[in-house]
């Protein structure tokens, strides 16, 4: 995207991009540019979840039918039509609420009789999307942001928790919870799960863990509760999918800004 036409501004104006959106971001548009050319090393997950979350037009479209069918949602074209993409902190930021944790995107239906303004809840989440590039699920005793002292374990540790654990329970935001019908996906490299412990494979609680966590046997179980809510989609996949409905260099740039920052590039 370094030549004139493929400009993040070119972007804009082809209708791939939001410009209110993209706008909010203005400061890392050089390094947006970067990325697909192999400059100055790949993309990290924050850089490409956020580049997602700007996407507009047929390529939002293209984005959210791929993920509402990564969640195995059977939504009618007028029903993905009134979906939208939004940062986990923009849809953090019209909760009751705030918290410390925040996912990464949220595939949203909007209630247009209230605006968007802390505890409105502007936002209707319809699938949590947590992006990982290989890193490890983020997590720790005390992670929940519902853990109190009363919850301090006699052994002086507090619950251990994780990102896979906690997210669908409400723990960002209440209308965020699998209980409520909102699906999850895990977009993530797509390698296999031999040891059958989640989409996040090793980089999550794992048996290798026992005796080193505090808590560990009571989160590990919590994780293979999960496992079936979190349904695995890849950033290969998201690629295929806009390329196949929209096509086109300026899509081909863009394809390639999703895939150069992990092993699901090829």
């Amino acid at each position: 995207m370094t030549t004139p036409e493929m400009s993040i501004e070119h972007l804009i104006e082809q209708g791939h991009l939001h410009r209110e959106t993209a706008g909010k971001h203005r400061g890392q548009w050089d390094r947006f540019e970067e990325i697909p050319n192999g400059r100055n090393g790949p993309a990290v997950e924050s850089q490409v979840t956020t580049f997602i979350t700007m996407f507009g037009g047929r390529l939002e479209h293209a984005a959210i039918t791929y993920l509402c069918t990564a969640a195995e949602l059977n939504l009618t074209p007028e029903e993905l039509s009134r979906l939208q993409l939004i940062s986990g902190s923009e849809f953090r930021a019209d909760a009751e609420l705030a918290t410390r944790r925040t996912i990464d995107i949220v595939v949203v239906d909007r209630n247009d009789d209230l605006p968007a303004s802390r505890g409105r809840n502007h936002f209707r989440p319809v699938v949590g999307v947590e992006g990982k590039y290989g890193a490890w699920v983020n997590g720790g005793n005390g992670f929940c942001a519902h853990t109190s002292e009363e919850d301090r374990r006699p052994d002086g540790y507090l619950p251990y928790s994780n990102q896979a654990i906690c997210y669908p329970h409400g723990c960002i935001d209440g209308r965020l919870n699998s209980g409520q019908g909102v699906k999850f996906v895990w977009l993530g490299e797509g390698r296999s799960d031999p040891d059958d412990v989640g989409p996040w494979g090793r980089k999550g609680l794992h048996p290798g863990d026992m005796g080193k966590i505090p808590g560990f046997e009571e989160a590990y179980d919590l994780q293979k509760q999960v496992m079936g809510i979190w349904k695995p989609a890849t950033w290969s996949g998201l690629a295929a999918a806009i390329r196949a409905e929209i096509g086109g260099p300026e899509v081909e740039a863009i394809a390639q800004f999703l895939r150069v920052g992990g092993p699901s590039a090829s």
